[in-house]
């Protein structure tokens, strides 16, 4: 086995020809739900107590913050958005949430700090999902869905300009993209505009096998609330034919093992999920270690409390021989 350099610059190996759908990348479930920005979040809306509170421990779904997910190797992030608001003074920006629950900073931040690492790490690229998924919490515990500010789309295109970043629809090489983010797109754009990969339908669809940024993920990808072991099956499924599919494809393929069960009396949080899947999924990582990465490509490996040790062992398999 190679090497596997630092973290934190994992992807400077990388010979840069390579496309970046040919890799093997660990990725966080709204990256930016962490315990610290749900408890400021709600205090900064006031709804420290009250109902929002029940839905702590389902909006919970990392424990470290994004700067430290860059170190540890994540180079897929998942943020949700909100409607503008005011973050002190005359600064008005779009929010970030996990559905109902508000999450503190806002998406100019978290861009700006992106910027940063990226500036600082030049020869790592990562991937951003945006989505739009703001809800307000109603008294009879259900949520309503807020309707989508189609503006966004100029916000982050300002953000994109400005960086330097990459909007294109196509899955590049290394090379094009070191040192720049790459958008995945999660929310309106006019028909016609070209702007970003377009994954808007990535909740309900199984895979998009045309056109431009090509992808494909699990079965069922709406269905919520499995069995642990049903989750492990499903991601297992996924993984081998990420496994199996043709290296030069240039297909991105998605494995998500993120997961929460809302019943009565049968509550399963995303870190009752994390605890089991994670290690199953080092585990099996590790059984497959010893084959050669242009066999062993598996795309994007989403989780939920991504830790040290299971961003390793995804960054592990492009480095084996």
């Amino acid at each position: 086995m190679r090497q596997v350099p630092p973290l934190s610059d994992w992807m400077k190996e990388i010979p840069g020809d390579y496309n970046i759908s040919q890799l093997t990348i660990p990725g966080t479930h709204d990256s930016h739900a962490t315990s610290d920005k749900i408890t400021q979040g709600l205090e900064d809306r006031g709804a420290l107590i009250g109902s929002p509170l029940v839905l702590r421990p389902l909006a919970q779904c990392q424990d470290i913050e994004i700067w430290q997910q860059f170190n540890n190797g994540v180079r897929y992030f998942d943020l949700r958005v909100s409607s503008r608001r005011s973050f002190g003074g005359s600064d008005v920006q779009y929010g970030l949430c996990h559905a109902s629950i508000p999450l503190s900073e806002n998406l100019a931040v978290v861009l700006g700090g992106m910027d940063v690492f990226l500036r600082n790490h030049n020869k790592e690229t990562i991937l951003v999902s945006i989505k739009w998924d703001e809800e307000r919490f109603e008294t009879n515990f259900t949520s309503t869905s807020i309707p989508e500010d189609h503006n966004l789309r100029l916000d982050v295109a300002a953000h994109w300009t400005k960086f330097g970043w990459y909007s294109g629809t196509t899955w590049p090489k290394l090379d094009e993209v070191r040192g720049k983010a790459i958008l995945l797109r999660r929310f309106y754009n006019p028909p016609g505009e070209d702007f970003g990969i377009d994954i808007t339908n990535f909740w309900s669809e199984k895979e998009k096998l045309w056109g431009n940024g090509m992808w494909r993920q699990i079965d069922r990808p709406s269905e919520s609330g499995l069995p642990k072991e049903g989750r492990w099956a499903r991601t297992h499924q996924q993984l081998l034919a990420a496994k199996s599919s043709n290296f030069n494809d240039q297909v991105m393929h998605f494995t998500s093992m993120a997961d929460a069960r809302i019943q009565a009396f049968d509550l399963l949080t995303p870190r009752d999920y994390a605890g089991f899947l994670n290690p199953v999924l080092r585990r099996w990582l590790g059984n497959n270690e010893n084959t050669n990465p242009r066999s062993n490509r598996f795309g994007i490996i989403i989780t939920d409390f991504c830790c040290h040790e299971t961003a390793l062992q995804v960054v592990k398999m492009n480095f084996t021989n």
